[in-house]
């Protein structure tokens, strides 16, 4: 479903309007064009009209319509149903400022709680972005200790080995060039991928909040 056209917008709210009173949606819009590493084709400032970017380029004009579009998704379900949200983005992406975005944010009063992937078994550190409205979320925070990074490293490691023991090439998430630019490698769409521990604290977070409502 593509949410930039007219079917795939009323798509979406229909899977939304199937929802019952206070489920649980975690959405992550495309992060891809607003994080640190791709500022160099974005060109995105985190102030006034230079939010927007370099829109120039179809994709970023692209990018902001996702942003819109999804919004207004937001909007129509919010008058309709009431529902426990999370919007996830890595810690360096900018769509929490895009103003449509803010303003829907702070008129739903979601709050941020900032957390770490890999303290939930992900191959990299991953900072992340939660705005969110269910009360015990705190739940989901977490640091990254000197013994979690490592943690982490020993498991890229041990990833690296099982791939080239199966005959495939060692993982690649980062680039960095001669001139010390970093782009993004083969790999990295794939960590976009929720680990697995993350998902059921999520769960177990949002199913507290449920039964609170339910049992006052």
């Amino acid at each position: 479903m593509d949410v930039l056209t007219q079917r795939g917008w009323f798509n979406y709210l229909d899977h939304l309007l199937q929802l019952r009173d206070n489920a649980l949606v975690v959405a992550g819009p495309p992060c891809s064009l607003y994080v640190w590493i791709s500022r160099g084709t974005h060109s995105r400032l985190s102030h006034g009209h230079d939010i927007y970017g370099n829109t120039k380029y179809l994709s970023i004009r692209m990018s902001n319509a996702i942003v819109r579009n999804f919004v207004w998704l937001l909007k129509k379900i919010h008058l309709i149903r009431p529902l426990f949200w999370i919007i996830e983005q890595p810690t360096s992406s900018q769509m929490f400022l895009v103003p449509e975005m803010d303003e829907a944010l702070q008129m739903w009063g979601l709050w941020l709680t900032t957390t770490w992937m890999g303290c939930f078994g992900h191959v990299l550190w991953k900072g992340t972005k939660l705005m969110n409205n269910i009360p015990n979320s705190s739940r989901l925070k977490r640091k990254l200790t000197m013994q979690q990074k490592k943690a982490i490293a020993l498991r890229k490691r041990k990833m690296n080995k099982r791939a080239q023991a199966q005959g495939g090439s060692k993982k690649v998430y980062y680039r960095k060039s001669a001139d010390g630019r970093v782009t993004g490698g083969k790999d990295l769409g794939s960590t976009a991928t929720y680990p697995r521990q993350f998902a059921h604290q999520v769960f177990f977070v949002w199913k507290a909040a449920f039964q609170a409502l339910k049992n006052p």
